[in-house]
């Protein structure tokens, strides 16, 4: 299948393996190094290097084939930034269902950013399963800046995307538009809240760690029907 820019994840990254990835920078390694080497140590990250390994579609998970697979979408909780791909929830869901593992995640991703990507692949693909975790905080997607947040309203003076930040609902509402039109994209769609407390830190010290990647794991194992 070749790559489609709008429908990919990280198109200039496409049939490219990369020792970091944004927020997992070796800058950031390097400063925790220095100030939080209790934390790397106390999570196992000292010694450990991580392959970030991108197909021709510009997704970190291996080249797509007409098989049984399960599909996962979100953010960077499900690509697994920090974390070496066989210690990422996906990967480990689909091991226990005996399915291929395709990860369409999408760091800093949004429910804007979920339908996009999976409104395209779905059918592609045709997975027997679609996991969805549920990215944090209140985020959307507005091409071509990406994704934007609370966290970058100040970069949006206008009264329009002051009221779309200023008030809950809008998010709410944009959530459940996207979720109502997934929805219509497979039979069989598991979404996961975004409520796991971490048990532990990826190598960014930021992002989810190994334990409670197993978590998300079982936690989506028993929402499967």
């Amino acid at each position: 299948m070749g790559i489609d820019n709008l429908y990919s994840a990280y198109p200039d990254l496409a049939g490219k393996t990369l020792d970091w990835l944004p927020m997992d920078k070796q800058e950031l390694f390097r400063y925790n190094l220095s100030n939080k080497k209790h934390l790397l140590d106390q999570y196992g990250w000292t010694d450990k290097s991580i392959k970030y390994q991108f197909n021709s579609a510009g997704f970190r998970t291996g080249e797509f084939k007409d098989c049984d697979c399960a599909v996962f979408l979100g953010c960077s909780y499900t690509i697994g930034i920090g974390l070496p791909y066989h210690n990422t929830w996906p990967l480990l869901v689909a091991e226990e269902l005996g399915l291929e593992c395709y990860n369409l995640g999408l760091g800093n991703g949004s429910w804007d950013g979920i339908y996009r990507i999976g409104s395209y692949w779905i059918e592609k693909l045709n997975p027997k399963i679609v996991f969805i975790l549920e990215p944090p905080g209140v985020r959307y997607e507005v091409l071509p800046f990406g994704t934007v947040s609370v966290y970058n309203e100040s970069k949006f003076k206008d009264t329009l995307w002051a009221n779309l930040f200023q008030y809950q609902e809008n998010y709410d509402l944009n959530k459940q538009k996207n979720i109502s039109a997934i929805k219509t994209l497979h039979k069989n769609i598991v979404i996961l809240e975004n409520n796991q407390n971490n048990v532990d830190l990826a190598r960014d010290l930021v992002h989810p760690g190994i334990q409670t990647n197993i978590l998300i794991k079982e936690k989506a194992l028993g929402l499967v029907a």
